[in-house]
């Protein structure tokens, strides 16, 4: 019985075999991957920006914003691209409006940043869409370390583990300054639970 005849095709570009050439093409993609990798992404290190410049990128992460509105104490609205985002302070949770010293909260946040540019350090977003993150100011300072500090803000153990905050509120309790002038204060989320 007669065997068809085997034929093996090989197809050349130049002097190489087109299996030669998608190897080095494989090869050369997986450099370029590994230079961008290593270089932090596709935006090099020129790429970290001053925050007055709009829609600039100041690192993974971190955006330069303009800040157009503050809900209250802990939540505020921040301009960046074109477009507006809400932003909850990640970390701490201020006494809320109907709570003494919500409002002293909101005007502390308000004078802070309002119609100023900040950075927003974004760690992602809670379960009502916000974007959770810290905003620290022109001078340097973290917003929500500055609420905490002055003695409106309590850190919020259950979602942060940053002991900064820890500290800075034990250190306002022992102070008595700001909501722990008072007796018992009532944290925002007992007063949430009760109303």
């Amino acid at each position: 019985m007669l065997q068809p005849k085997k034929y093996k095709w090989t197809v050349h570009i130049g002097s190489w075999s087109l299996t030669q050439w998608m190897k080095y093409l494989l090869l050369v993609g997986a450099v370029i991957l590994a230079a961008r990798y290593i270089g932090g992404g596709t935006h090099p290190p020129s790429a970290i920006t001053d925050p007055d410049q709009p829609g600039s990128i100041v690192a993974d992460r971190e955006l330069a914003c303009q800040v157009v509105h503050v809900v209250d104490g802990d939540t505020l609205d921040l301009a960046h691209d074109g477009s507006e985002m809400r932003v909850r302070l990640f970390g701490i949770d201020c006494p809320e409006m109907a709570q003494a010293y919500g409002d002293a909260a909101r005007r502390f946040t308000a004078d802070a940043c309002l119609d100023k540019r900040v950075i927003l350090k974004d760690h992602g977003k809670d379960k009502y869409g916000r974007v959770l993150g810290d905003v620290i100011l022109g001078n340097g300072e973290v917003l929500n370390r500055e609420l905490v500090k002055a003695g409106l803000a309590w850190w919020y153990a259950k979602y942060s583990d940053d002991r900064e905050l820890e500290e800075l509120e034990q250190e306002a309790r022992r102070n008595r300054i700001g909501l722990w002038a008072d007796s018992s204060p009532i944290s925002p989320w007992d007063f949430r639970a009760r109303h």
